[in-house]
């Protein structure tokens, strides 16, 4: 087909071809309608004609018909629950729950679920229909999935749950996101609510989702989202709490408590600079963060237990090293920010002495949170070219492993009951590697980035 197609633009030279069949165009459809933050227009049934409780003019409590539910469902698919907290997330006993009542005993759904919450630009109740305008479900998600999914519910057979509509306040985006998201926080209650989920339609998660979209990576701001085919790769799909993990270890230089306490990255002096400051600067590093603990997780580990597995310490070793993610993750991020000069010697005089006591940790905190104009960690055209960024991976995961081993094996003369697992819980254990060794981890940083011009 390409070829034929050639054929007939053979004086055109710069000009790309994508061949698309139905599946291929289907999926762009239905991933690019997934990113609407609503439903443009729709209708939901009620039961009866004129029978609705009014709340001023910006709401009403209405009974609507569980098939107009579950047409809407068919017609929009998670689409209609895009300012819900998260997509349907599966609880079994919940779910048999609903699917039992639905099936055994219909006339007491609307005495025994909590109906759902709908909010919208705008709605109009004629007769038994209700228009709505720019809408999405905030709450009763989980519901409508399940009706959506119940083989019994059709136009034969229907039945009734109580439906809350709220008109949104606001003006701008961010002022309308921020009112729907305390609407769907106060309303949801049934399935317990993790940190994640009540970020999940924060406006600086949405805008933070679309900056990692802008270099390649989908970034799923709710749980239960499905991730589009074109980014299936495991290091081109994250999210909040993956993310979360990352930036400890790589932007704040925390790998341990990254791995121990990673909710650490809710706190206002972590969360604030990842996803209300420079956005665009934290998409492009974590982008590389991502690949750099998925080559260790599936690669660099792999490698590393085949060429130890014969040595004399090789269970010491490899223990280290299964344990040793974050600080490689981590390491990797501070030596390309020390090669480009992100923070100085001077400014690793009090951090390094982080390793004898703790009161150092604010001079940590303040050094490292600041990126200044830090743009890459490694240069972007050797990111293309994986086969040399993950030569430059190898040889920076050695480094810190190898002198890890070496400290760790110290504390252990001195702690016969010290396990590797245990040393890397406590981030002053990997300032005391980068102390302990210093003089020939700066000599290889320098030497590994300047054999690749950096």
């Amino acid at each position: 087909i390409e070829k034929k197609f050639r054929e007939h633009l053979s004086g055109i030279s710069n000009i790309e071809v994508s061949i698309l069949f139905a599946n291929d165009i289907e999926e762009e459809i239905k991933e690019s309608e997934s990113r609407r933050p609503t439903v443009e227009t729709g209708k939901i049934r009620i039961d009866k004609s004129g029978n609705y409780l009014l709340y001023g003019d910006d709401a009403a409590i209405v009974n609507i018909s569980a098939y107009s539910l579950k047409q809407l469902y068919a017609q929009h698919n998670t689409n209609l629950l895009a300012r819900n907290l998260r997509y349907h997330v599966a609880g079994r006993d919940i779910d048999n729950a609903i699917k039992e009542t639905i099936h055994k005993d219909p006339d007491s759904f609307w005495l025994k679920n909590n109906g759902i919450t709908v909010i919208c630009d705008d709605f109009k109740i004629d007769g038994k229909e209700v228009k709505l305008t720019n809408f999405s479900i905030v709450n009763g998600g989980q519901t409508t999935y399940m009706i959506h999914k119940s083989p019994s519910i059709n136009s034969d057979y229907d039945l009734y749950l109580p439906c809350k509509i709220i008109k949104i306040v606001g003006y701008t985006e961010d002022e309308k996101n921020q009112f729907t998201l305390s609407i769907a926080k106060a309303t949801n209650s049934q399935k317990a609510i993790k940190p994640v989920d009540l970020k999940a339609n924060s406006p600086e998660q949405i805008r933070f989702a679309r900056e990692m979209r802008t270099v390649g990576v989908f970034y799923q701001t709710k749980r239960g989202e499905t991730v589009p085919r074109a980014y299936r790769e495991p290091y081109l799909n994250t999210d909040l709490v993956e993310i979360g993990k990352l930036c400890l270890a790589g932007i704040f230089q925390m790998p341990c408590l990254s791995r121990s306490k990673p909710s650490s990255l809710y706190l206002e002096k972590y969360y604030e600079p990842i996803f209300n400051k420079n956005q665009s600067q934290i998409a492009k590093l974590c982008k590389e963060l991502l690949y750099i603990d998925h080559y260790f997780r599936t690669a660099y580990q792999r490698n590393f237990d085949r060429e130890n597995s014969s040595k004399p310490n090789a269970s010491v070793r490899i223990s280290f090293a299964h344990n040793a993610r974050t600080i490689c993750v981590a390491f990797v991020a501070f030596a390309a920010r020390y090669r480009q000069q992100n923070f100085s010697d001077q400014d690793l005089i009090p951090i390094l002495n982080t390793s004898r006591s703790e009161s150092n940790l604010d001079a940590l905190y303040e050094t490292f949170q600041e990126l200044g104009s830090l743009k890459y960690l490694i240069l972007p055209q050797l990111f293309d070219r994986k086969e040399q960024y993950d030569t430059i991976l190898n040889k920076l995961f050695s480094v810190i492993i190898e002198a890890g081993i070496t400290s760790y094996s110290i504390e252990c003369r001195y702690d016969t009951t010290l396990t590797a697992t245990n040393y890397l819980k406590k981030d002053k254990n990997y300032y005391n590697i980068l102390e302990a060794q210093w003089s020939r981890i700066c000599e290889d940083i320098n030497q590994i980035f300047a054999d690749v011009g950096m």
